[in-house]
């Protein structure tokens, strides 16, 4: 089961990775041309930025916790060296 766990956590990292990355490329590429909002004028990239801490968090999570499901497969796996 932790197996399964680790897999899915894992995939949850990749996940948040690959929304990190490509929001932050989105964030730049809109700098670059300097969209702003129609009534305020305000930059649009700024938004955009303010997600990628909340993906690399996502990321992050998924990494601990598919780390964590590995340790407890460890613990679950007697060690049949010893007997």
């Amino acid at each position: 089961m932790h197996a399964l766990d680790a897999l899915g956590s894992l995939l949850v990292a990749a996940f948040g990775a690959l929304l990190a990355w490509r929001t932050g490329a989105g964030a730049l590429t809109l700098q670059a041309a300097g969209e702003t909002t129609m009534i305020l004028g305000a930059p649009v990239w700024l938004g955009q930025a303010l997600m990628v801490p909340g993906f690399v968090l996502l990321a992050l999570a998924g990494l601990y916790r598919a780390a964590d499901h590995g340790q407890a497969m460890r613990r679950a796996v007697p060690d049949e060296g010893l007997s």
